[in-house]
């Protein structure tokens, strides 16, 4: 094994490149796959070892937790498994955030390596974590916020990662925007013009919300005769409805 250390990061090179089944993709959920088993048995009923296979999850769950950056696999190839974990720290108010909600739970209810790569993903801007039970338990437990309806729902942090990170208005602006909202603004544009290119509602609504989220309101405003489309794919103009 080779360790390199850098003022901002450190290296781990361990010769020989991940055992048979094991991959960056499914580190952290594959079985412990000891190189050698026999050597791994002999280590453990001798007490040299406590257990195996528990280092990986506690190196990405402090490191995340820490609000740095994931730990780097990608230069491991079938010869080296190569690990580079880094020292700056990229987001101070997750820190602060993930802290503030260990230090409230008891010690066999923490966070979880899963549960904080989830977290990570609703700041790193996906709309839903990829696990869908840990969404709801997280969801459940206050520790993300729900917003919008129907297909345009959508998960963040909330307030208190907002505040602890100095920036309230990036929350304002991720949830004051639902469908009365979006309506709110394009109401007296339509009616002052009469209609409305998807261009122009582009640019009415900006970039509070995204492509998809937009697309999702103007569906469910249309299903609601707010409005209604004309035109064919590429070239569509919006007219007030008969529920306008």
């Amino acid at each position: 094994m080779v360790i390199k250390q850098y003022p901002l990061k450190f290296t781990i090179i361990n010769g020989g490149g991940f055992p048979h089944g094991v991959s960056v993709d499914n580190l952290l959920t594959t079985p412990s796959m000891p190189r050698n088993r026999l050597i791994a048995d002999v280590l453990s009923k001798t007490g040299i070892v406590e257990r195996s296979g528990q280092g990986v999850d506690k190196i990405f769950l402090y490191t995340l937790s820490e609000g740095k950056p994931a730990p780097d696999y990608s230069k491991t190839d079938e010869f080296n498994v190569t690990a580079t974990l880094s020292a700056t720290v990229k987001d101070t108010g997750f820190a602060l955030y993930v802290q503030d909600i260990q230090d409230g739970l008891p010690d066999d209810k923490k966070l979880t390596v899963f549960e904080v790569l989830a977290l990570c993903e609703i700041r790193d801007g996906a709309k839903r974590p990829s696990d869908k039970e840990i969404a709801l338990k997280l969801e459940k437990l206050g520790f993300i916020e729900k917003h919008g309806k129907t297909n345009a729902q959508y998960y963040i942090l909330p307030r208190k990662y907002y505040e602890l990170s100095g920036d309230l208005a990036a929350y304002s602006l991720k949830t004051d925007w639902d469908i009365n909202q979006v309506w709110a603004v394009l109401h007296p544009f339509m009616v002052k013009y009469g209609k409305a290119k998807r261009a122009d509602i582009n640019t009415l609504i900006g970039t509070h919300l995204s492509e998809k989220q937009l697309r999702n309101f103007i569906e469910e405003l249309k299903q609601q005769g707010k409005l209604r489309a004309e035109g064919g794919r590429g070239y569509v103009v919006y007219y007030l409805g008969e529920n306008a």
